[in-house]
C-alpha cells in the first residue's frame, strides 16, 4: 500500500488508525435474510506468508469474519485498520470462523473525518477525484494533491473533509470562486473522461491522508 507523506501527516494518520477508526455507533452483526448478511467492524489480514493471508473482519463481540471476493482483496487488503460496513453472502463456517463473500463495502470515518473511494482524473488546472459511491467528481486541494497527481488513473482512498459541496440531493453550498464560477450537478465518471474540467466538479475536499488501493 502506498501513502502520503510529510512527517505531520504521517504522524496524524498513524494516530488515528491507532486509536481513533471506529464505527460511530456499536459495531453489529446482522443477518438478512436468504444467505445475506451485512457486517460493521475493523478490517485486517491474518497470516504469515502471502499464501497463508486472508482477508479478516472483527465485530464487537470478537468473531472473526474471513472475507472473499478475488476483485476486491487487494482493496480490502489496503484498507486494513479501517472501520468498514461489509455485505455480502455468508458462505459458511471454518474452524478459523465465518465466510463472507463480500458483495460491497463502504469504509466508516472517524468523527469529523470524510472518507473517498474513488479514481483520479487530471483536471484543466487541477486533480478531481471520481467518488464511486454517488458518482460525483471533487476537487482536491491541499499540500498533498501534488503527491497524489503521479497517481491519475488508479483508484485512491482520500480522508480529509469536503469544505463545499453542490449536489441535488444535498444542500447547496457555493463552491469558492477560484474554483469554479458554475459547477455542473449530475457529473459521473461515464460523463467525465480523459480530459476534465474543474467546472465539473460537484464540490472541494481538502486531503488529510490518502493511500493508493491494492498496492
Amino acid at each position: 500500500m502506498r501513502f502520503s507523506s510529510s512527517s505531520t501527516i504521517s504522524s496524524v494518520l498513524v494516530a488515528i488508525a491507532a486509536l481513533v477508526f471506529s464505527c460511530s455507533h456499536r459495531i453489529e452483526t446482522e443477518d438478512i435474510g436468504q444467505g445475506d448478511v451485512s457486517l460493521c467492524g475493523r478490517l485486517g489480514f491474518a497470516g504469515e506468508t502471502p499464501f497463508e493471508r486472508r482477508i479478516i473482519l472483527s465485530d464487537a463481540d470478537g468473531v472473526i469474519w474471513t472475507l472473499e471476493n478475488g476483485s476486491l482483496e487487494g482493496e480490502l487488503l489496503s484498507l486494513a485498520g479501517f472501520d468498514a460496513t461489509v455485505r455480502g453472502r455468508l458462505l459458511g463456517q471454518t474452524e478459523q470462523g465465518p465466510r463472507i463473500f463480500v458483495e460491497r463495502y463502504e469504509v466508516v470515518p472517524p468523527e469529523g473525518e470524510e472518507f473517498l473511494i474513488g479514481t483520479l482524473k487530471e483536471a484543466n488546472d487541477g486533480i478531481l477525484c471520481i467518488d464511486e459511491r454517488d458518482r460525483g467528481a471533487f476537487v482536491l486541494e491541499g499540500g498533498l494533491v501534488p503527491a497524489l497527481s503521479e497517481f491519475v488513473g488508479q483508484k485512491v482512498w482520500v480522508i480529509g473533509r469536503r469544505v463545499s459541496v453542490v449536489k441535488d440531493k444535498m444542500e447547496k453550498l457555493e463552491m469558492p470562486e477560484s474554483r469554479s464560477k458554475k459547477p455542473v450537478n449530475g457529473s459521473s465518471p461515464d460523463s467525465i473522461g480523459g480530459s476534465c474540467s474543474i467546472e465539473e466538479a460537484w464540490g472541494v475536499f481538502r486531503v488529510r491522508g490518502y493511500g493508493v488501493l491494492g498496492l
